[in-house]
């Protein structure tokens, strides 16, 4: 899902590494309508050095809170990143 990737990304950009996701949950509190414009936002909450905990939401651009989540994920090891860069 589009939460699952922006909190990953959260440890690419503050700490340049790359992680595999180990628990995910996702809270849906309201819908979206077709054609809106949805907002996605994450952060990193805990840097626990191979592990790291971030949440994320989407929000209508009006700003209601339609999802949130929040994930862990653990820092893969540098051999594994340029194997996965490799494919991309």
């Amino acid at each position: 899902s589009i939460l699952d990737e922006i909190m990953g990304r959260t440890a690419i950009i503050t700490k340049d590494v790359m992680t595999m996701t180990v628990e995910i949950s996702i809270k849906y509190r309201k819908k979206a309508l077709i054609d809106e414009k949805i907002i996605f936002t994450a952060q990193m909450t805990k840097d626990l050095g191979r592990m790291i905990e971030a949440q994320a939401e989407a929000r209508s651009e009006n700003g209601t809170l339609l999802t949130e989540a929040k994930g862990k994920f653990i820092v893969i090891s540098k051999e594994m990143q340029r194997e996965v860069e490799e494919y991309m």
